[in-house]
């Protein structure tokens, strides 16, 4: 649907002495920002993402410390409108260890999230990437 604000104004163009190419071009431009205007409010509806509180801490199975295993662990946590305990934690991408993913997962469960914030200030949910890592110390 055509916007008639941006009509109008390529026709004041026209009326005003404008050639058609020139009010086309004031109509792509203007039709253009607006979109971009609506894709940025729309894509950028919070004002602050849900983010642990501190970092997560998470154990570090003795089994995988005895093999060597080290690796990152990338949850996705759904965060709640309260600060607390994450609503849903889930493996985004595992570390090629089940009892690293395990671990880092029952340790989100257990952490604290502060919640996202709406462009209006409410709290709202959320879903974030939250990377647990396990190295050893050499």
């Amino acid at each position: 649907m055509r916007n008639p604000t941006l009509i109008l104004v390529a026709l004041a163009m026209l009326a005003a002495g404008c050639t058609r190419q020139e009010a086309q071009n004031a109509y792509r431009q203007s039709a253009q920002s607006v979109t971009e205007g609506i894709q940025e409010f729309t894509f950028s509806g919070k004002s602050r993402e849900a983010e642990p509180i501190g970092s997560i801490q998470a154990e570090y199975p003795e089994s995988a410390r005895y093999q060597g295993q080290e690796g990152t662990v990338w949850l996705v946590v759904k965060t709640n409108v309260l600060t607390g305990p994450p609503q849903e934690v889930k493996l985004g991408r595992t570390s090629g260890f089940k009892s690293l993913d395990d671990a880092a997962i029952a340790a989100a469960k257990r952490h604290r999230f502060r919640p996202a914030l709406s462009a209006a200030g409410m709290m709202i949910e959320s879903e974030i990437d939250v990377p647990v890592d396990f190295y050893l110390k050499r």
